[in-house]
């Protein structure tokens, strides 16, 4: 990966160990020291914001043509707390390596849509992607979490792309407005375990409607009594 922000691969990424080990008490940062490691990781943040915005409007134009007009795209800049979190999280992870710093997400009407942009995606010359697909439809995470992500090198930075079908959206959306709500952590697979265990149940609903396996009625009915499981459970 090219310089970037004036800041070398190397200097971006002792800034993240060193910021690691004072948040972790390994090895305390004086004032001055933390805010000069943190300077260099706002400006590897912040060298995110154009190439994200490229990315995302191309993705744009993929997106439009398989979907049929029925289609949404976001984009977002990890917060500076967000990165700080996961580098705890994640212990043996170089910060230049963090590849969903910018991300950009594409929600469309179902799965044949999704698997229509990975295609095109991938058989396009235009971009630079890596070669791994994470497929978490094929292997959902253990909180049932679905969705088709890719990453893309664009001027020297990583790009996280998210495809998500509807349902699979309204659900990320659901433990998104937990978290805020009971400051639970799911997202990040710290919740209660029980708690999980029901969003992964909802998760798999969702699915089996999505699948045809489920109707309408069925598929509410499977979610309401999971919701009323939920209000009982540990936050």
């Amino acid at each position: 990966m090219s310089p970037v922000a004036g800041y070398s691969k190397r200097r971006v990424d002792l800034a993240g160990d060193a910021l690691r080990r004072h948040q972790s008490g390994e090895q305390r940062l004086t004032t001055e020291q933390l805010l000069a490691e943190l300077e260099v990781i706002e400006a590897f943040r912040a060298a995110h914001a154009v190439p994200l915005t490229r990315v995302a409007a191309n993705l744009r134009y993929y997106v439009a043509d398989a979907s049929g007009g029925a289609f949404v795209v976001g984009q977002r800049l990890k917060r500076m707390d967000t990165i700080r979190d996961k580098l705890d999280r994640e212990p043996s992870m170089s910060l230049s390596r963090m590849h969903d710093v910018g991300g950009c997400r594409a929600v469309l009407r179902n799965q044949p849509a999704v698997d229509a942009v990975v295609e095109r995606l991938r058989s396009q010359r235009r971009w630079d992607l890596l070669d791994r697909t994470w497929d978490y439809v094929a292997q959902p995470k253990k909180d049932g979490y679905r969705a088709k992500h890719l990453v893309a090198r664009k001027d020297g930075v990583l790009i996280e792309i998210q495809l998500r079908t509807e349902p699979q959206h309204v659900w990320a959306e659901l433990v998104e407005r937990l978290d805020r709500r009971w400051g639970s952590r799911l997202k990040v697979g710290r919740g209660d375990p029980r708690m999980q265990a029901l969003l992964a149940r909802g998760a798999n609903v969702l699915a089996r409607f999505e699948r045809g396996d489920l109707d309408r009625d069925a598929t509410m009915t499977e979610l309401r009594s999971i919701l009323i499981e939920a209000e009982g459970a540990p936050r």
